[in-house]
């Protein structure tokens, strides 16, 4: 192939790796100088690389073949190299790299610099002795700066995509920045708001006991009422500290095996007598197996649904609690028939704090950390969680939990 066709092929590629750019110009120089061996040597930390070689076997050179700096051809400075013969020319003491294995003739022309660093060296060899003459000099050399172009534009493109993956990273960090300050935001408003309800009690009461004209039967009134608004603020402080252990993984399960329906039964039982407003029925699986899980946690999952289905249904009726066993997993999905959750807020309501706020929640106490706990301790369990909702017409809450490995078989 004559080279101007050669070279016009090789300038229209367009190489993944700088590597593959010099194996194509190795064998390019190869070819139309009817060399016996050619090689791309570049600059790596504090020795010089081979990046490709096209040499025969027996001279044992490979792609990955390094020399020490004082031992390979100099790249500083020196755009050409020529040599007829290195026995007559060179001391081979002088050259190592050359002494190592069979070479005469020697033509080796700089691949230029970038940003001040030199690329590397295309390098010729030929086991015979011959002179070079000025057309071969002149073909090494476009083809040298062809693969100096190649090389140059690949590291642009490393550059531009390491920008990139930066520019993209500091996008993440700046948004995780804004996410973590909305959540001291929120942090701060809930707690100010939902702690200061029983503080206010506990305060008020505790002025009252302090009045001399206050009654035993008055005394044992405003105890209650404190002890109320205590156990409230308890509960707060500890759902945070669960969630935090969750997030942490410092929360083991202690995993038994028991009955998913008896399980919902219990929490709808303890929850029915609160909740007079509220009609509650049960759709129970008969065909549901055990299921191999922390039975306190899963009944603060199910507690924390039901409650929270009664909580944003203020107006009454129907919370349905159904149970189904699918493929591979249970699944107990909460059916309520109260105020919805607006579509661009499904996920988020499973975030800490997150409270979806409409002229009608802005009455309804919460912390906002039900959900994300549910969330946490289904997915220690290996389930999922998510919400399907219609605004003004109710929402759903479904869970699915995995059945253990002697289940799935039995199926």
């Amino acid at each position: 192939m004559d080279p101007l066709e050669r070279f016009a092929e090789l300038a229209g590629q367009r190489f993944a790796a700088p590597e593959m750019a010099a194996e194509a110009a190795t064998r390019t120089l190869k070819q139309v100088l009817g060399l016996t061996a050619a090689l791309v040597v570049r600059p790596s930390d504090a020795a010089l690389l081979v990046t490709a070689a096209s040499v025969p076997s027996g001279w044992g050179l490979v792609a990955g073949h390094a020399w020490p700096r004082d031992e390979g051809p100099s790249l500083d400075g020196q755009r050409l190299l020529v040599c007829a013969d290195v026995r007559q020319q060179w001391p081979l003491g002088a050259r190592p790299w050359v002494a190592a294995f069979g070479a005469r003739a020697v033509l080796g022309v700089s691949l230029g610099s970038a940003a001040g660093a030199p690329l590397g060296m295309l390098i010729g060899f030929d086991a015979r002795s011959r002179p070079f003459e000025p057309r071969a000099v002149a073909v090494a050399q476009a083809l040298a700066a062809l693969l100096g172009l190649h090389l140059e534009r690949l590291e642009l493109l490393r550059r531009h995509a390491a920008l990139e993956q930066s520019l993209a990273e500091q996008r993440a960090a700046n948004e995780r920045l804004e996410r973590m300050s909305q959540t001291k935001s929120d942090f701060v408003s809930t707690v100010s708001h939902e702690f200061r309800t029983p503080l206010t009690t506990i305060l008020g009461n505790s002025e009252m006991i302090q009045d001399d004209g206050v009654t035993i039967e008055e005394v044992r009134e405003f105890a209650v009422e404190i002890n109320k608004a205590g156990q409230r603020l308890k509960g707060m402080i500890e759902d945070m500290l669960d969630l935090d252990r969750m997030e942490a993984g410092m929360l083991n399960l202690r995993r038994e095996r028991l009955d998913l329906n008896a399980l919902v039964g219990e929490v709808v039982a303890q929850i029915r007598p609160i909740a007079s407003r509220h009609a509650f029925r049960l759709q129970l699986d008969d065909a549901m197996p055990p299921l191999l899980a922390d039975r306190d946690k899963l009944v603060q999952v199910v507690t924390n649904l039901v409650s929270n289905a009664i909580k944003y249904s203020p107006d009454g009726g129907e919370i349905r609690v159904v149970t189904a066993r699918e493929a591979r997993h249970a699944r107990v999905s909460v059916i309520d028939q109260g105020m919805g959750i607006p579509p661009d807020a499904l996920d988020r309501v499973f975030e800490r704090f997150t409270r979806v706020e409409t002229g009608q929640t802005r009455s309804i106490q919460g912390t906002g950390l039900g959900l994300p706990i549910v969330r946490q301790l289904v997915r220690l369990h290996g389930g999922r969680v998510w919400a399907a909702s219609q605004l003004g017409r109710g929402s759903t809450f479904h869970v699915t939990l995995p059945f253990d490995d002697g289940v799935e078989a039995a199926r």
